[in-house]
């Protein structure tokens, strides 16, 4: 494997229709998309992000640190394609091992193996537009996002925008998002960075709002909502019939007549 330190970025997410566009809040002109790519991540934990980058490279992002306000030191690796089976899938014990030999990984090793053995298919494909330009000092990014569930084919895509200001310091990334007001966009998320979600008008169907947090944070936070969903759903397939235990059918008692 390969590594490559990224350095610092901050990021949110917002539901496709909020009607942000970072562009226009710093007063710029939006620059033409510099890469149209569809990516598949492998949702484990938030500080383990495993993706398999345009169907022909497999990586492994390591969160190193994070701040209270959500500024996260990365850190990216380059895997071996044999983690992989023919379906491009992650193998979990090849995958442990792989991420064993890795410091920044080792740590979260056990957790992140675990998530997917435990389920059948983590996998959610990100087709993205990315647009981003270097403004004073940082690389601001604006990426439009079409989600899909390749495990589960009949659910609905989800479209969101992500916004990301990288850096090569927790400083630069600060003085830059204070500079230029970024409170009105953090506003909606919880806790004005922390890795949380909370609803908005605008969410799509009401699951999902401003989050604020890494893609691989964000892979684990719709992965926990595709099960919940799954699990309400099979609830109420059983109702019924729990009903229809709880409440048999009266019989009913003819008598012949005298």
């Amino acid at each position: 494997y390969y590594s490559n330190t990224m350095g610092w970025e901050w990021r949110i997410f917002l539901p496709e229709g909020s009607g942000f566009s970072v562009w226009k809040h710093l007063g710029k002109s939006k620059p033409g998309p510099s890469d149209v790519r569809a990516d598949t991540y492998y949702a484990t934990i938030p500080a383990i992000g495993l993706k398999d980058r345009g169907g022909h490279k497999l990586e492994v992002k390591a969160r190193s640190k994070r701040t209270p306000r959500g500024v996260e030191k990365w850190e990216k690796h380059g895997l071996s394609g044999q983690c992989l089976d023919e379906n491009r899938c992650l193998k979990p014990a090849q995958l442990g091992a792989c991420l064993a030999k890795i410091s920044g990984s080792a740590p979260h090793c056990n957790a992140a193996v675990g998530v997917l053995s435990d389920t059948p298919d983590t996998r959610i494909v990100m087709k993205k537009q990315v647009h981003k330009e270097f403004v004073g000092g940082v690389v601001v990014e604006q990426t439009a996002l079409e989600v899909s569930f390749p495990g589960v084919p009949d659910r609905k895509p989800l479209f969101f925008d992500t916004v990301c200001v990288e850096g090569s310091s927790k400083a630069d990334i600060a003085k830059f998002v204070t500079k230029h007001d970024f409170k009105s966009v953090m506003s909606c998320c919880v806790g004005g960075g922390c890795e949380g979600h909370q609803h908005c008008g605008k969410a799509q169907d009401e699951v999902i709002g401003c989050i604020a947090m890494g893609y691989p944070a964000f892979a684990a936070h719709l992965l926990a909502m595709c099960i919940a969903q799954d699990d309400n759903k099979q609830q109420h397939q059983l109702e019924p019939e729990q009903q229809e235990e709880t409440n048999p059918p009266a019989t009913t008692t003819t008598t012949a007549a005298p």
